[in-house]
């Protein structure tokens, strides 16, 4: 899940592909996930804290795997656990993200559990990213969690994050875009349909827009808690975490990104930080 969607440019009204053109679980991993990027900053990260290489990584939401993947594919030394509480999205996962991995599939672990399941062995690095952690809607339930997280980490751990935020995320709004993969080209809709300033609750879904006119409505839909930075920093200190720094973009368009510790970003419609602590 995710407000910034990969590879994209604004909205255009022709795209190239049909829905027939690949499975639901490929055009989001076109649109939503930047595995390349975020593997990048896991390390550049891991190194800037701890001067050595991470080794095991365990991604928290993993649904297909694809973080997972592309990490045991850089290097021979590196391995994944994957925590998913959805069966038939693992499944799918195995079959068209590691069983393509050939020799280094066998290096990859797939769990169906709760990512609030303490694991073993302790990984070097636990991410949840594309906002999956807002899933969790009480403060009690994050504490739980970060926790568990803390407690599946080695010596020397880190855990990675994400959130958004901004004015317009307080409303109800749809953002579109055009994904452009070597395949073609389609469409992608972000769209928040329900928001309590209250609660903070958000109601989110995700379209596909496809050539003639075709689209895929509601192929994904999410109920969200929308935590403030303030928030996250809180559950973390309070789940015994340290260190905590916030990453904001600093590129100057969507074509890359570069993301760089903050202290303070401005009020902005919209924006993304990425949070990494110390276990």
């Amino acid at each position: 899940m995710s407000a910034l969607p990969r590879n994209h440019t604004t909205m255009s009204s022709e795209f190239t592909l049909g829905p027939d053109a690949a499975h639901l679980h490929e055009f989001y991993q076109w649109a939503v996930q930047d595995p390349e990027y975020e593997i990048d900053f896991t390390l550049e990260q891991f190194r800037r804290r701890r001067g050595r290489e991470p080794r095991l990584l365990r991604e928290d939401f993993c649904g297909t795997a694809l973080v997972a993947c592309r990490w045991v594919e850089r290097h021979d030394a590196h391995r994944a656990i994957g925590l998913d509480v959805d069966g038939a999205t693992l499944d799918w996962g195995r079959r068209h993200n590691v069983e393509r991995l050939n020799g280094a599939s066998d290096r990859v672990d797939l769990r169906r559990e709760d990512v609030r399941t303490i694991t073993s062995p302790g990984a070097d690095v636990v991410q949840a990213l594309n906002f999956s952690w807002y899933l969790l809607q009480t403060r009690v339930e994050l504490v739980r969690y970060f926790r568990a997280v803390r407690e599946s980490l080695a010596p020397g751990g880190i855990f990675m994050l994400d959130c958004f935020g901004g004015w317009e995320h307080q409303q109800t709004y749809r953002d579109r875009h055009t994904i452009d993969v070597p395949q073609g080209t389609f469409g992608f809709e972000w769209e928040q349909v329900d928001y309590n300033p209250i609660t903070n609750l958000s109601r989110c879904c995700i379209h596909f827009a496809f050539r003639d006119g075709e689209r895929m409505d509601n192929a994904f839909e999410y109920d969200l808690r929308i935590y403030s930075p303030s928030e996250v920093r809180d559950a973390l200190e309070s789940a015994g975490f340290s260190h905590i720094e916030f990453f904001s973009d600093h590129a100057e368009d969507d074509s890359y990104s570069d993301y760089r510790p903050v202290e303070k970003i401005e009020p902005d419609d919209a924006w993304v930080l990425y949070v990494i602590a110390d276990g």
